[in-house]
């Protein structure tokens, strides 16, 4: 009775921070928007589901909320830029895709689900966004589908694209 919901701001292509921010939270913010993760699912996310080609990303997710397997590509030159430095930089054998950044470093340690929820607003504070509270995990999925809708995509398809 007393609940007030909090919708998440979205995100759009003019949020994402320069390359001296860290590169953690632009390959983040890149595999959220690209196909509107979920943040459970960013967190979870293994080296094993994203595959380098030449000129494509193909990340599979096969473990999803919905007991559906989804896959998506990313084509954007500049974000597969971002992915492989990130990927090169890694150089572990971690089941996880997201590592610890300190120091310059990338050590053998997992983004815990908290650090992954936060990285909207990090990138919001960064660029002195008002409320940066305001993005959380869930302003991936909102922007991503705000996105797809701005580029005059129907419910129906919206629906299907976010699983």
């Amino acid at each position: 009775e007393h609940h007030k919901p909090k919708k998440s701001d979205v995100l759009n292509d003019t949020h994402i921070a320069p390359d001296r921010f860290y590169l953690i939270m632009k390959v983040a913010l890149t595999l959220g928007i690209s196909y509107a993760l979920r943040c459970e699912k960013l967190c979870k996310t293994e080296p094993a589901d994203i595959e380098f080609r030449n000129d494509v990303v193909i990340v599979t997710i096969a473990e999803t909320k919905t007991g559906i397997p989804r896959s998506f590509a990313i084509t954007d030159p500049q974000w597969i830029d971002k992915l492989k430095k990130y990927n090169n930089l890694r150089k572990t054998n971690n089941q996880r895709f997201f590592l610890t950044y300190v120091n310059g470093k990338y050590i053998n340690t997992p983004v815990a689900i908290n650090t992954i929820g936060k990285i909207s607003m990090k990138i919001a504070e960064f660029l002195k966004l008002v409320e940066p509270w305001t993005f959380t995990c869930h302003s991936f999925r909102r922007s991503s589908t705000t996105l797809l809708a701005n580029h005059g995509e129907g419910l129906v398809g919206i629906k299907q694209f976010g699983g």
